[in-house]
């Protein structure tokens, strides 16, 4: 699971759930912002994270999970 957080000054954090402990945060600078973000998961894995930022430009940033990472429900990948 990924958490995604504003903090006091505005900087963008990110922090990561694998089922037993969450990780530090993480400063996503310089992605400051104002506004709400939005997180999109296309496929298992990826994770796309906007906003638009103080200096009213758009930030995108995308994270993709290493296999230690992601959770198979106990299934195989038939691939």
């Amino acid at each position: 699971m990924d958490v995604f957080a504003k903090n006091w000054d505005h900087q963008i954090l990110h922090r990561t759930w694998n089922g037993r402990t969450w990780s530090e945060w993480e400063d996503l600078s310089p992605a400051n912002t104002d506004d709400n973000l939005a997180a999109v998961s296309p496929k298992p894995g990826v994770t796309e994270l906007s906003g638009r930022g103080r200096n009213n430009r758009r930030y995108r940033r995308t994270y993709t999970a290493d296999d230690s990472e992601l959770d198979t429900g106990g299934e195989t990948d038939p691939s």
